[in-house]
């Protein structure tokens, strides 16, 4: 049997592709920031070399150009380390109801559905979440969607 080392590190991928969690203001400094591929390429040469990082997310190239540029960085920044780099691929699912794709925000608000019948509470939870705080406007749909539109449970 051969031991396997996990790492107690992994680096996220998401501002690297201008997701932030922080509001469109930030994602957009992100994207801005690492447009520059060489901008990239220090981080992860940086994060290699002084902390020892070796397994990263990424998205595949067919996301976005960062994406893209993700992927190169770390062929480069693997190149100028001489270390290996694993990727954990992050796929979007493309999800359908009756053959209709689900958005992101339809997403979240049937998460809150299926959660509301095993648990109570979730309103509030879901309204102060933090990622749903930093989408433009959705914080303000998803109320009226569940106090107005969503049928309570049986």
């Amino acid at each position: 049997m051969t031991d396997v080392q996990m790492p107690q590190l992994i680096l996220g991928h998401l501002p690297f592709l201008g997701e932030s969690y922080q509001g469109e203001s930030r994602n957009r400094e992100y994207a801005g920031r690492f447009s520059k591929v060489e901008n990239t390429i220090r981080i992860l040469t940086k994060a290699v070399e002084e902390y020892g990082i070796t397994v990263l997310g990424a998205a595949p190239a067919t996301e976005s150009q960062l994406a893209v540029q993700l992927l190169e960085a770390v062929r480069v920044a693997s190149r100028r380390t001489g270390r290996k780099l694993a990727l954990i691929p992050c796929l979007r699912i493309p999800l359908t109801i009756h053959g209709e794709p689900i958005d992101d925000y339809r997403r979240w608000l049937s998460y809150y559905q299926v959660e509301k019948k095993i648990t109570d509470g979730t309103l509030k939870r879901y309204l102060d979440d933090p990622i749903l705080q930093c989408r433009e406007g959705w914080r303000q749909k998803l109320f009226h969607d569940i106090v107005y539109r969503v049928k309570p449970s049986a």
